[in-house]
C-alpha cells in the first residue's frame, strides 16, 4: 500500500503545490505547531513549512490546513483518493462545504444530541440554571412564572458573611433587574400601578414629599425673618435722619444767637464810628444772604436724598415684581413642556402598538413554518436506528414557542388576576405550586437553551463542534444496557 508521502511526490504537481503555499502562506493567522512557530515568521518561511509539509504527508497538510481550501483547491488532491486516510479527508471536507441533505439531517441530529448532552453537563454543575443565574438572564420570565410570587425585600437585604460592598453591588444589579422587568411591562401594557416595584417606591416616595414640605417651610420662614429684619432697618434709618435733623435745627438757633450778640456789640461801635457800622452792617448782610442760600441748598440736599431714597425703594419694587413675572413665565414654560412630553409619550405609545401588531404576526407565520419543519422531522426520525431514539425532535421547538406565546400572554390574562388587587399586595402559592412554576421556568429556560437562544451566554459553535460530548450517549446506552442485564437476573 502506498504511503501518503509516495502519494504526495506522485500525485500533486509542482505548480499546484506552489500555490496552495504561496496563498496560504499570506495568512497570518495560520497554524503552525509550536515548534515550529518561531521559524515562521513570515510568508517566505510559511511557504517553505507548507511546501515541505505536502511533500512529506499531504493527509496532515488536509487535517491541518484542510478547512482554508477551497473546492477547486481541494479537486487537485483527487489523483490521491487511493489512499485512504486522503480519501476520508477528502469527504470530510467535502461533507462540511457542500453537505448533501442526508449529511444535513444527520448533523442535524448530531448537533441536537451535543446540545443535549451539554444541557446535562450544566444541569449537573448546578451553576448556569440556578435560580440566579436564570433569573438574570431572563428577569422578565422570571418574574411572570416565580418572582411576583416571592416578597421582593428579602432580595434587598444583606446576607450572612457578605461584604457591604457585595451588597451594596448585588443591590445595584436589582436595581437593573427590576428596571428591565418594568420595560417589557411597560411594553406589554401593564398599568403603571401594577408595574414592579411601586410598593417598595411608594414609601420613598411619600419620605421624599415629607421632606420637600419640611425644606419649603423653612424657606418660608427664613424669607419672612429677612422681610422683618429689613424693615427694622428702615426704621433704624429714618430715626437717624430725624436725629441728624434735629442737630442741624440746633445749631441755626446757635448761630442766629451770636449773630444777635455781635449785632449788638456792632451797634456799640456804630456810635462810636458810623461810616465803619454801615460798612460793616453791609458786610453783616451779605453774610447773612450767604448763610441763608447756604441754609436753602441744605434743604434741597436733604428733599434730593430723601426722592433718591424714595426712587431706590420705587426700584426695589419694580424689580422684585419682575422677578414674579419671570417664575411665573418660567412656570408656563414647564407646563408646555410637560404637556409635548405627554404628546410625545402618547406618540411613542401608538409606534409600540404598532410594532407588537407586527410582531405578532411574524411569529404566526415563524409558528406555521415551524409546523411544517416539525412535522418534517418526526417522518425522519422514525426511520432512524435504535442508537438515534434519545435524539431532540423537532416537538420540543414547538413546545418552548407555545409555551413562550402563553408566557406573553399571561400577563394579559390570568397572570395578570394575581396584581387585581393592587401592587402592594404580593400572591402567594403553597410549596408545591411555588414548585411547580419553578419547573415550568426551568424547562422553559431548558428549552431556550437547546434553540440556540442563549448565544450571548454561551459560544455554541464550541458546542456544536465538540466531539467530546458524544462519548456522553455512549455512556448512557451502556448504562442502560447494564441495568437491563441486571434487572433480567
Amino acid at each position: 500500500m502506498e504511503t501518503a508521502e509516495t502519494a504526495g511526490a506522485k500525485g500533486l504537481s509542482c505548480e499546484a503545490m506552489d500555490c496552495l503555499s504561496e496563498r496560504l502562506s499570506l495568512q497570518e493567522d495560520l497554524y503552525f505547531p509550536r515548534a515550529l512557530q518561531s521559524t515562521a515568521s513570515n510568508p517566505s518561511q510559511r511557504k517553505a513549512i507548507l511546501l515541505d509539509l505536502l511533500s512529506r504527508d499531504v493527509a496532515v497538510f488536509l487535517e491541518r490546513y484542510g478547512s482554508q481550501l477551497t473546492s477547486n483547491e481541494l479537486h487537485e488532491f483527487d489523483a490521491l483518493k487511493d489512499d485512504y486516510e486522503i480519501n476520508w479527508h477528502l469527504k470530510h471536507l467535502r461533507s462540511i462545504k457542500n453537505p448533501t441533505s442526508d449529511e444535513l439531517h444527520t448533523r442535524s441530529v448530531i448537533v441536537k444530541n451535543r446540545r443535549r448532552a451539554y444541557l446535562n453537563k450544566l444541569i449537573y454543575d448546578g451553576q448556569y440554571f440556578s435560580e440566579d443565574a436564570m433569573r438574570e438572564r431572563e428577569p422578565f420570565l422570571h418574574h411572570e412564572y416565580v418572582g411576583k410570587f416571592q416578597d421582593p425585600s428579602g432580595r434587598g437585604m444583606a446576607r450572612p458573611g457578605e461584604r457591604w460592598s457585595e451588597t451594596l453591588m448585588r443591590r445595584s444589579e436589582e436595581a437593573m433587574l427590576v428596571a428591565k422587568i418594568r420595560g417589557e411591562q411597560r411594553r406589554l401594557g401593564v398599568a403603571e400601578r401594577d408595574l414592579v416595584g411601586n410598593n417598595v417606591n411608594q414609601g420613598e416616595e411619600e419620605e421624599e414629599e415629607e421632606e420637600e414640605e419640611e425644606e419649603e417651610e423653612e424657606e418660608e420662614e427664613e424669607e419672612e425673618e429677612e422681610e422683618e429684619e429689613e424693615e427694622e432697618e428702615e426704621e433704624e434709618e429714618e430715626e437717624e435722619e430725624e436725629e441728624e435733623e434735629e442737630e442741624e435745627e440746633e445749631e441755626e438757633e446757635e448761630e442766629e444767637e451770636e449773630e444777635e450778640e455781635e449785632e449788638e456789640e456792632e451797634e456799640e461801635e456804630e456810635e462810636e464810628e458810623e461810616e465803619e457800622e454801615e460798612e460793616e452792617e453791609e458786610e453783616e448782610e451779605e453774610e447773612e444772604e450767604e448763610e441763608e442760600e447756604e441754609e436753602e441748598e441744605e434743604e434741597e440736599e436733604e428733599e434730593e436724598e430723601e426722592e433718591e431714597e424714595e426712587e431706590e425703594e420705587e426700584e426695589e419694587e419694580e424689580e422684585e415684581e419682575e422677578e414674579e413675572e419671570e417664575e411665573e413665565e418660567e412656570e408656563e414654560e414647564e407646563e408646555e413642556e410637560e404637556e409635548e412630553e405627554e404628546e410625545e409619550e402618547e406618540e411613542e405609545e401608538e409606534e409600540e402598538e404598532e410594532e407588537e401588531e407586527e410582531e405578532e404576526e411574524e411569529e404566526e407565520e415563524e409558528e406555521e413554518e415551524e409546523e411544517e419543519e416539525a412535522e418534517e422531522e418526526k417522518e425522519e426520525v422514525g426511520e432512524d436506528t435504535k442508537g438515534n431514539n434519545k435524539l431532540a425532535n423537532g416537538a420540543d421547538s414547538m413546545e418552548i414557542t407555545r409555551a413562550m406565546d402563553d408566557q406573553h400572554e399571561m400577563p394579559a390574562t390570568e397572570n395578570s388576576e394575581a396584581a387585581e388587587g393592587g401592587s402592594n399586595h404580593v400572591a402567594t402559592l403553597s410549596e408545591a405550586d411555588m414548585q411547580d412554576q419553578m419547573d415550568q421556568f426551568t424547562y422553559i429556560m431548558h428549552q431556550k437553551f437547546l434553540l440556540g437562544e442563549d448565544n450571548e451566554h454561551l459560544d455554541y459553535s464550541k458546542i456544536d463542534n465538540d466531539e467530546t460530548l458524544d462519548d456522553h450517549w455512549m455512556r448512557e446506552a451502556n448504562d442502560d444496557a447494564e441495568e437491563k442485564y441486571f434487572d433480567e437476573d
